[in-house]
């Protein structure tokens, strides 16, 4: 039975209590998203009850609205980041994010107030970063980045490059409670930023 707050409940007829219970799930939302092209969601979070995406898009006709990038820059595919409400009807924003090459987002993170932190590697030479970014050159294609956009989706907090001379990747990301991005992936590149 679904009651008028679309909770699902079970009546249960007679069975053993002896023997474990199980009840098959029911699908809470299912849609498709995306546009003419392929489109790849890396990550999912939810987040205060709202849906965030985060991938690559090749589709010129990509949904966007309140976007901080509104059209397709990259030559191939750009990376987008998606917030739609929880029950999947609406988008509160979409927006394209990439330079005039290739960028991918594989990492995502959510905080409580709605910022979101992207990461994933880019092959392009003007990806979007911002003043006072660790780096904001392209060393080698691709380049790892980090990237924070502000909880409306409609602005960069910071955005910056990290990698060496050959191919870096970032394949996971997490914030600590500092507000701290911690990246994880792979590079080829004898000279990666180290510390220490």
């Amino acid at each position: 039975l679904v009651d008028a707050d679309r909770v699902v409940r079970l009546r249960l007829g007679a069975y053993d209590r002896s023997a474990p219970l199980t009840i098959d799930p029911m699908i809470v939302l299912s849609r498709t998203f995306g546009g003419a092209a392929t489109d790849v969601a890396n990550r999912v979070a939810v987040v205060n009850g709202a849906l965030y995406l985060a991938g690559y898009t090749c589709s010129a006709n990509f949904p966007v609205v309140n976007a901080l990038q509104p059209a397709m820059h990259g030559v191939n595919c750009d990376g987008f980041v998606t917030k739609m409400s929880g029950d999947g009807a609406s988008l509160i924003y979409s927006t394209y994010f990439g330079g005039d090459n290739s960028d991918e987002i594989r990492g995502l993170s959510v905080d409580a107030t709605g910022i979101v932190y992207v990461a994933g590697a880019t092959y392009s030479t003007d990806f979007p970063t911002t003043a006072g970014a660790y780096s904001r050159t392209l060393a080698g294609a691709p380049d790892a980045f980090v990237t924070k956009i502000s909880n409306d989706g409609r602005a960069l907090v910071y955005s910056t490059l990290v990698g060496g001379s050959a191919n870096d990747y970032v394949h996971q990301l997490a914030v600590n409670a500092a507000g701290e991005a911690l990246l994880a992936g792979e590079t080829d590149s004898i000279d990666y930023p180290t510390t220490p």
